[in-house]
């Protein structure tokens, strides 16, 4: 899905590390990386120097940038960004006003049936299954997931101005 054309302006938000970011900019696109975690921008800035790139890195949240309208042709959020969110509608409200118009958002989530099948727990298998939308506390962090349904996320999107270009996944 990204587009060939190097000159385009990338957003990697919620980019953690900076796993896809550093290997975006190996490729010579410009990329900017946020993240809520400053520990992260961090980590993401010593890999930069590694592999002998540089990109901007804020520490900021993904629900509320501080970028003009209309900034990026293409926006990523990896790693579940739209699953940890407190509000994935805040999130892609602020993506829709960030993003170019025709631009591109490349996201993956957390989703119901996937979870319910690597669930162990039967009683939340058939809660999962049947669900849209649920929160769920990750065994490791503060705070709660959410795992949604592909509709939940189809509605989102279409309640948030977006078309659908394509969908991926192993459920």
């Amino acid at each position: 899905e990204l587009p060939k054309n190097k000159e385009i302006q990338i957003l990697d938000s919620g980019g953690g590390t900076g796993k896809y970011t550093v290997h975006l900019k190996k490729l010579g696109y410009n990329v900017i990386l946020i993240d809520i975690s400053r520990n992260s921008i961090n980590i993401a800035k010593k890999k930069a120097e590694k592999n002998d790139v540089s990109f901007d890195a804020y520490v900021c949240n993904s629900e509320d940038t501080l970028f003009p309208d209309n900034s990026f042709d293409f926006i990523m959020m990896n790693g579940g960004v739209i699953s940890y969110t407190p509000s994935p509608d805040k999130l892609l409200n602020e993506v829709n006003r960030i993003l170019k118009p025709k631009g591109l958002v490349f996201f993956d989530f957390l989703n119901t049936v996937g979870w319910a099948i690597e669930t162990l727990d039967s009683s939340l298998k058939v809660e999962l299954a049947e669900k849209n939308d649920k929160l769920i506390q990750m065994p490791d962090w503060d705070y709660a997931a959410r795992v949604m349904s592909i509709e939940k996320v189809r509605d989102l999107l279409k309640q948030n101005n977006f078309q659908m270009k394509s969908e991926y996944g192993l459920v």
